[in-house]
């Protein structure tokens, strides 16, 4: 024996409802991307990654700049990352044409890889170690850096990277590694 399930119209609206809202988060939360350099270029170019893209344009996305690739931040992305890793001979470059700041929850920089800038007159950049939107207030921030962190260019100071731990609650936030930090005279 079959039984029939009848919501009628209400019932209908609160299903259809449910069901819109289950793939709206889906299609959230499959929206932030993993964006693989493959090539040296600059950072708002889709064809220096892979796929295809601009890091940053949702929020969440990761980064990952990958060896023999220096890419070079032109833009300050529009949301916060989930995290940005620096392999192996790979580089991340500020530019020197106006002030940059890149935003992520979590920084890497492996053995042989660096973030440095441009040499500038004009320029202060800022990275910016903070939480994304939805994490709740307990997850950590963090910078490891085990390979080379230039945050300063120039004999006399000509360009300089603010490197801040933003948080609206409290929380952990580490920086760790035993790379090398050039924080300036």
């Amino acid at each position: 024996m079959r039984k029939h399930l009848h919501l009628g119209i209400k019932g209908k609206r609160a299903w259809l409802l449910a069901l819109s809202l289950c793939c709206w988060c889906t299609t959230a939360a499959m929206a932030q991307t993993t964006y693989t350099s493959i090539a040296s270029g600059n950072w708002n170019d889709p064809s220096t990654w892979s796929p295809s893209g601009v890091p940053g344009s949702v929020e969440g996305d990761v980064v990952i700049i990958a060896a023999g690739h220096t890419v070079t931040l032109n833009i300050s992305p529009t949301n916060t990352l989930a995290s940005v890793t620096v392999n192996n001979g790979g580089t991340l470059e500020y530019d020197n044409v106006a002030a940059r700041t890149l935003r992520a929850r979590d920084v890497t920089v492996n053995s042989g890889g660096q973030i440095t800038l441009q040499p500038s007159a004009i320029t202060t950049h800022e990275l910016r170690l903070e939480l994304l939107l939805g994490d709740p207030p307990s997850t950590p921030t963090t910078f490891q850096n085990d390979g080379t962190v230039d945050l300063v260019v120039g004999a006399v100071v000509t360009a300089v990277c603010t490197t801040r731990f933003s948080r609206i609650t409290y929380g952990p936030q580490s920086l760790t590694g035993t790379g090398t930090f050039d924080l300036g005279p």
